[in-house]
């Protein structure tokens, strides 16, 4: 049984691949070339993309269950506060340490928690609500006060 390769003057009866004549060599030379650079450059652009092993910010930041806490520093940086939920009144304002801005936080009340830009949790200003056990490395504003929902 003979196999036709398209584009290829020469088939095989035994299903390997024909040998290239010299005229095809320089091609496959160059398209193997273009295929290892191109994967190297993919390689590359991933590794690049990829944070580096120091700058991933720590899984097990500690926040205890039950809690709300805020860091200064994106990332989980710098310890602001840590509010209890048990120890915070529900569905009301309340605002977080105004000596320090917070840049991230974690919320691992149990509740869904609303965290606003105004210290005052007026809705003018940036909000975003967070379901429990979410976590945000980096706030898109700096957060001033928090509300604590009922589910």
């Amino acid at each position: 049984m003979s196999t036709r390769i398209p584009g290829a003057a020469l088939s095989t009866a035994s299903g390997r691949l024909p040998r290239l004549s010299g005229a095809l060599r320089p091609r496959y030379r160059l398209f193997a070339a273009l295929l290892l650079g191109a994967a190297l450059l993919t390689a590359a652009a991933i590794l690049r993309l990829a944070p580096a092993a120091g700058a991933a910010p720590p899984a097990e930041a500690p926040c205890a269950r039950g809690s709300f806490c805020a860091w200064a520093g994106a990332d989980y940086r710098e310890p602001v506060s840590e509010h209890a939920a048990q120890h915070v009144a529900r569905q009301r304002c309340l605002p977080l340490p105004r000596d320090r801005e917070v840049h991230s936080f974690a919320n691992r009340t149990g509740h869904p928690v609303t965290v606003y830009q105004d210290p005052d949790c007026d809705t003018h200003a940036e909000f975003s609500t967070h379901p429990s056990g979410s976590r945000t490395p980096r706030t898109p504003y700096v957060a001033r006060a928090i509300t604590i929902w009922d589910h």
